[in-house]
């Protein structure tokens, strides 16, 4: 699964820079980009959030990361991401749960909008390890549709509705 996931972050930092269109997937843009062009938003958040729930339910942490890296355009020369950070979060996103561990639940706990311009979203997601995990996205809309601004994940904090607070 490991090599899975290396194949996945070499290939979007191998793809050649694609127009501005949405991929298909949850509204997901393509990944890569000329570094003189805006990063790419993905049009229906909605979608994305759907897509990003299922692949947690599914345990499907490759794609997961993927997504998000599409999603966030971490591979956007204006975003000026260290390639080892990426494959580090991807190795970390990739052993959060064990091959037997089952997940009982995954739930949107929090979902707020602020304005028509930001949005913040939890997901709480129970395992068979007896432990939550939460999700944490902002969401901010662009020039012509949404970006994910930040990302963070943690094992059983102790707040109610983890996550960024400071928008």
């Amino acid at each position: 699964m490991l090599r899975a996931l290396a194949f996945a972050f070499f290939a979007l930092l191998a793809a050649p820079a694609p127009a501005q269109v949405p991929d298909g997937s949850g509204g997901a843009p393509l990944p890569g980009a000329a570094p003189g062009e805006p990063p790419l938003e993905f049009e229906d958040p909605d979608a994305f959030l759907a897509e990003f729930e299922s692949l947690i339910g599914a345990k499907r942490m490759d794609d997961l990361f993927v997504a998000l890296v599409k999603a966030a355009n971490l591979t956007h020369p204006v975003k000026n991401i260290d390639p080892e950070a990426l494959k580090r979060i991807g190795h970390s996103l990739l052993g959060l749960f064990l091959d037997n561990e089952q997940i009982h639940y995954v739930d949107r706990v929090r979902d707020e909008t602020h304005g028509t311009s930001l949005r913040d979203v939890v997901f709480l997601v129970y395992t068979s390890r007896d432990r939550w995990v939460y999700f944490s996205l902002v969401l901010k809309r662009g020039a012509v549709g949404w970006q994910v601004t930040k990302f963070d994940y943690a094992v059983d904090r102790f707040e109610v509705f983890p996550g960024p607070q400071e928008n």
